[in-house]
């Protein structure tokens, strides 16, 4: 208990005639003072910010957070002040981004939400910042506020919303691929066989040579397409990044041009990746030429390399990254920069900052879709003047990197023997790879489908190799009909076409094994050097 005393001493003529004596009991102060004390600390703790309005709409209490996020000094007090003047406070300061340019609006929507508070909303602050606010009526007439910080949440959830956007126009994208690359077929391999059909007519061949540049343009962007959407087959190994960065270098300065300086940095000891290194070095030379095109009055491009260890917190944070160990691939220009809108975008396809006729948009979503494919991660950071830096984290390879094949001249392909069934549901497509099979010497018997080709197994016919595409009408597929002619013919030799990385073949973005596939459109070179490797063990 405690007690406060007050007495004082009675005087007759300076003699002590008695004691007067109060005493105040204030036990429950006391008490009250501690709980005060207690509530104050953890108020303080809390890590959100914590708003108490009184009735008459004046901030009572508050604690340190309100102060940072209303980026006040320690000395500066809200205490005293109404609701109204802290959101004019924080408005004038540019705090609020959805108020911009709608001020006055936004303040009073914001007053008439005060004075109504409904479920939780979430509020957009300057740096990106995100806050869910909730508010409730006291009984005394008074408003508590609370604000809890969400910025982390937003940038998951965005995260989530952007790959959601990509898969759906990679999706989009591929089946178009699929469609343009069988047209594409049809131009390139007629034109390839009629070049054979003009002879020397010069003219003629010029025209020819014309036309097969334009149709190899237009099947690398379609290439490019199923590279975003993820959808083109990939041929992972255990490679040397330092090998192929090197290897690139004379190539790259060529094509960076005499105003651009290369830089290369390679880490020793650097951890084999697991990649496919031809579409790896395509994504080293898109990401060569955005840098280039970034710096037109010349500046200087730097490829650094790094073993990275990716933890769980990083993966919580990072969409489609597995914890693991990476080899860090980075690519650093001095160019002109991407704006913070521009960068949210870098990475959908035919996104663009250049003029009509410049750019296809397609260079970085290549990229970003063969990363991915290749459970691979990919950053960009840029900010307008200061250049861009683009990070490839490529997953560590367990095995050890293979000799390099060897591989044989395929200028010239002599007459050859074999008897080929090539299944293709298109006439017109089915019509150039048939010309040129038989025109090399091969024994070819043509069928529309499944059903056809199974036809003449049936009937006793005997065939050293199967050519079909993959996706075909009639309720069979390309690797259906393959097991099907196994039955009959165990030992026959098999080579799968295709515009489109059906899931018949590919799994997890990786082309299974022991399969082998041709894309549409090939030249006549491909197709011929692919039948000769699925000859050659029989040969040797």
């Amino acid at each position: 208990q405690s007690g406060r005393f007050s007495g004082g001493l009675l005087l007759r003529r300076s003699q002590v005639v008695g004691v007067g004596t109060i005493m105040t009991d204030i036990t429950e102060r006391k008490a009250s003072e501690v709980r005060q004390q207690r509530l104050a600390a953890a108020v303080e703790e809390i890590s959100d910010m914590l708003a108490i309005y009184d009735s008459e709409d004046r901030l009572v209490v508050c604690n340190g957070r309100y102060g940072e996020i209303n980026s006040s000094p320690p000395e500066t007090s809200f205490l005293g002040k109404t609701f109204e003047e802290g959101v004019r406070h924080s408005v004038e300061h540019n705090f609020i981004c959805e108020a911009r340019g709608r001020e006055e609006e936004w303040i009073q929507e914001r007053l008439e939400m005060h004075s109504n508070p409904k479920d939780p909303f979430d509020l957009h602050r300057r740096d990106d910042q995100w806050l869910q606010i909730s508010e409730q009526r006291l009984p005394d007439g008074g408003t508590v506020l609370l604000a809890t910080d969400i910025t982390e949440r937003k940038a998951v959830e965005e995260q989530l919303r952007r790959a959601q956007r990509m898969e759906a126009v990679g999706q989009l994208t591929g089946g178009v691929a699929h469609d343009f690359n069988n047209l594409l077929f049809i131009m390139l391999g007629n034109a390839e066989l009629l070049e054979f059909a003009v002879g020397d007519d010069e003219g003629a061949q010029k025209n020819l040579t014309a036309i097969k540049s334009s149709v190899n343009r237009a099947a690398s962007l379609t290439q490019r397409l199923l590279a975003f959407s993820r959808q083109q087959a990939l041929t992972p190994i255990p490679a040397n990044i330092t090998d192929l960065i090197g290897g690139l270098e004379e190539m790259l300065e060529r094509t960076l041009g005499e105003t651009v300086d290369l830089g290369v940095t390679i880490t020793p000891d650097l951890w084999p990746a697991t990649i496919d290194p031809h579409q790896f070095e395509n994504a080293l030379v898109n990401l060569a030429i955005n840098a280039r095109d970034a710096m037109p009055q010349g500046g200087a491009l730097i490829i650094r390399t790094a073993n990275v260890v990716l933890d769980e917190a990083y993966a919580w944070r990072h969409e489609e990254v597995t914890p693991g160990d990476y080899v860090r691939v980075t690519v650093t220009d001095t160019g002109s920069g991407m704006s913070p809108e521009v960068l949210k975008k870098a990475f959908e396809p035919f996104f663009t900052t250049k003029d009509v006729g410049e750019g296809s948009g397609l260079g970085l979503s290549m990229v970003y879709g063969f990363v991915k494919q290749s459970e691979g991660h990919i950053t960009i950071d840029s900010e307008v003047g200061h250049g861009a830096m683009i990070n490839l984290f490529m997953p560590r390879a367990q095995e050890t990197v293979p000799e390099d094949d060897i591989t044989c001249d395929a200028s010239e392909f002599p007459q050859k023997a074999g008897r080929i069934l090539v299944v293709e549901d298109d006439a017109n497509v089915r019509q150039v790879p048939v010309s040129i099979l038989s025109g090399q010497g091969y024994d070819v018997v043509e069928a529309k489908d499944g059903a056809e080709a199974l036809l003449y197994l049936k009937e006793g016919e005997k065939f050293d190799l199967l050519f079909t595409d993959i996706l075909l009408p009639g309720g069979m597929n390309g690797v259906e009909i393959a097991d099907e002619v196994k039955s009959f013919q165990p030992n026959i030799k098999i080579l799968y076409t295709t515009g489109y990385a059906e899931n018949t073949v590919i799994r997890e973005g990786q082309l299974d094994p022991n399969v082998t596939l041709l894309y549409k459109p090939y030249m006549r070179s491909e197709l011929l050097e692919k039948i000769r490797l699925a000859f050659e063990p029989e040969e040797a």
